[in-house]
């Protein structure tokens, strides 16, 4: 019986170290958010990458060397309507603040 008290203690001990780690934890990822004025709800995202991600650069790098008195706007337009690229929106733009393009899968006419 003693020996059963004695684990249930130490068990006890253990989740109560848990329980304030875990507190400290929220409390500190309360202030970051607080602090950089974003939503505790985007923080643990984080951004999607993929093979896309590597070609969208690779044109912004080569539309900016090509055409230097482009500014983000008709960059932007241009990979749009021409290059049938799409804006989405996504949890990474709220922890980001960075835009993704992506292949439109159903473009739109017109």
């Amino acid at each position: 019986m003693m020996v059963r008290m004695k684990e249930l203690e130490d068990e006890n001990r253990r989740l109560r170290k848990m329980y304030a780690k875990e507190r400290l934890k929220a409390a500190m990822v309360q202030l970051a958010c607080a602090a950089f004025g974003i939503s505790q709800t985007c923080y643990p995202c984080s951004a999607r990458l993929d093979a896309k991600n590597v070609e969208i650069a690779d044109w912004r790098v080569r539309l900016t060397n090509n055409q230097r008195n482009w500014g983000f706007g008709l960059c932007f337009l241009y990979l749009r309507n021409v290059k049938r690229l799409r804006l989405i929106t996504n949890a990474s733009i709220a922890s980001t603040g960075s835009w993704n393009l992506v292949y439109a899968s159903n473009p739109k006419s017109g």
